[in-house]
């Protein structure tokens, strides 16, 4: 399964976070338990620590599936483009 989700996100390009908003703290958005969970265990405290990552990045992580990357883009549009 992991190579799958490897294969579906692997021509994604790099998660781009404008300068004004690197600051703003992960906890503050409204995310289920999963992805908190597995942007905890990668050491991502703000959105600006996202900054450079590309989505398949996560797809290795502990409880990070297609849908959990999918919550994970979705999150990172919605404050890009707010």
């Amino acid at each position: 399964m992991i190579s799958r989700l490897a294969t579906h996100f692997g021509n994604q390009k790099p998660i781009h976070i404008p300068p004004d908003l690197r600051g703003q703290k992960i906890e503050c958005m409204v995310m289920s338990v999963r992805l908190a969970g597995v942007l905890r265990r990668a050491n991502i405290c703000v959105l600006g620590d996202l900054h450079g990552y590309k989505l398949d990045d996560f797809a290795w992580q502990r409880n990070c599936g297609f849908k959990t990357l999918h919550e994970l883009d979705a999150v990172v549009r919605k404050h890009t483009l707010a």
